[in-house]
């Protein structure tokens, strides 16, 4: 299990080795669908109720930290039919793990799940936490099957708290864990009873203590991503973190 470094090719090389067997690289297949999602690869100008698709790029340039390549699809409508023909393509295609972006913002016609009971079986649906309650897991035709919720935040606790975890025991790498530190919080949070809740932070030094201050918890606030340096954890059996 130890990754080449560019050391080991030169001395492989200088001892007449040629051949070596190792590990593919994980391959991660991305679709997103919805009705009222664009492609963003035609630049187009949302109108009412219409969003610019933007889920499967962040999911897409976590994977490739995570050491794996990607392709995408187009986003697919949320019929049916439609849904099973693209997903079944992904199913016949290279790809080591497939991930659906649920599209629907409000659930209604969310069949996610359907389509990977067609052609397969459903593991996990639903995680005790938040953001990222609706995340599923499943396997079909020996593939991992990833259903990532609609919410740009719930997306990323999915992929970060399931999906790396899994690229790293598939390509027999060791999965990259962040640095850890410890921050004073500047208000209380409080958080809901029975979800282990992610909360984004805000954090820099005053003096030689680093200060955190919590970041907008909506789950399609994706700001919240991008304006955060940290995220902490609320457990499940606390009702929030005091200030200080």
């Amino acid at each position: 299990h130890h990754k080449f470094t560019a050391h080991d090719v030169g001395a492989l090389l200088a001892a007449g080795v040629w051949e070596v067997v190792v590990y593919e690289t994980i391959h991660v297949a991305i679709m997103p669908t919805g009705d009222e999602v664009l492609d963003f690869t035609l630049r187009p100008e949302p109108g009412k109720g219409q969003v610019v698709e933007s889920n499967s790029q962040v999911l897409a340039a976590l994977a490739k930290d995570a050491g794996c390549t990607v392709s995408r699809v187009p986003p697919v409508p949320d019929k049916l039919d439609e849904l099973s023909q693209g997903f079944e393509s992904l199913l016949d295609s290279d790809a080591h793990v497939v991930v659906i972006c649920a599209g629907s913002s409000a659930g209604s016609k969310d069949f996610t799940r359907t389509i990977i009971e067609k052609h397969g079986q459903v593991l996990i649906h639903g995680i005790q936490a938040m953001p990222g309650k609706p995340s599923l897991l499943g396997v079909a035709k020996g593939k991992l099957v990833v259903g990532a919720p609609g919410y740009p935040v719930s997306a990323v606790v999915c992929f970060e708290e399931l999906v790396k975890p899994l690229l790293a025991w598939l390509g027999r790498d060791q999965e990259r864990k962040p640095l850890q530190i410890e921050a004073m919080l500047t208000r209380r949070s409080p958080s809901k009873l029975g979800l282990e809740e992610f909360l984004r932070l805000s954090v820099g030094k005053v003096g030689d203590k680093y200060v955190a201050t919590p970041l907008s918890r909506g789950a399609g606030n994706i700001t919240s991503l991008s304006r955060a340096q940290a995220v902490t954890r609320i457990p499940a059996d606390r009702e929030g973190v005091e200030q200080g």
